[in-house]
């Protein structure tokens, strides 16, 4: 009776604990899933731009903020940030910030290292929701002081003059304009907004 009566108490436990180590194996493979860091919206944008045999992707951006602002049409969550170091020491960090252009505020920030040689890419921890029909702007900031804030970028030129590139859609994401800042003899030059070039700076929706 006894033998029967633990039995009947270990066996469903036992089974209870197999299913929900289960449940949350296939929950983390779906947020692996869902944050595919391959052929990312904003990547396909890029890639659809550079078809055009006029564009041509510069990797000698000089200026120490990149940035760009985007919109999109369904609501979103950035779950990863993409970028290509190009500064001579391989532990100098990046800034990266978003601001909601809707009232100016910083959404996100965090300083973060990046390959030298490839693309590389920062999970978020907690993912950042976008809203649909307003306005972000995302950017990169590396100190001047260190003498290396190249990056790269596309541009629309014929080597006489440059075209607008910008806006431009690709599925549920729209580049309104993009936009660099830089620094001279102390002087903060102001963070000018142009159509005529989109930096590489890849972010990641859950999907």
């Amino acid at each position: 009776m006894k033998t029967y009566y633990l039995k009947s108490i270990i066996f469903p436990l036992i089974i209870a604990i197999f299913f929900n180590c289960s449940e949350n194996d296939n929950s983390d493979n779906e947020l692996t899933q869902l944050c595919e860091i391959d052929n990312s919206t904003f990547n396909q944008l890029y890639q659809d731009i550079m078809l055009d045999s006029s564009v041509f992707e510069d990797t000698q951006l000089d200026a120490e903020v990149h940035g760009y602002t985007f919109e999109v049409s369904t609501n979103k969550q950035i779950c990863s940030i993409g970028y290509q170091s190009f500064v001579a020491d391989p532990t100098t960090p990046y800034k990266i910030e978003i601001i909601d252009n809707s009232n100016g505020t910083q959404i996100y920030y965090g300083e973060h290292i990046f390959s030298q040689t490839e693309m590389s890419y920062i999970q978020l921890s907690t993912p950042i929701d976008i809203l649909a029909n307003s306005t972000y702007t995302i950017k990169r900031t590396q100190d001047a002081s260190i003498g290396e804030v190249v990056g790269r970028a596309i541009e629309k030129h014929d080597n006489i003059q440059y075209y607008d590139i910008l806006p431009h859609a690709f599925g549920d994401l729209t580049i309104l304009s993009a936009g660099q800042q830089g620094y001279s003899n102390d002087t903060i030059f102001p963070y000018s907004e142009s159509l005529i070039r989109l930096p590489l700076i890849d972010m990641v929706f859950m999907e």
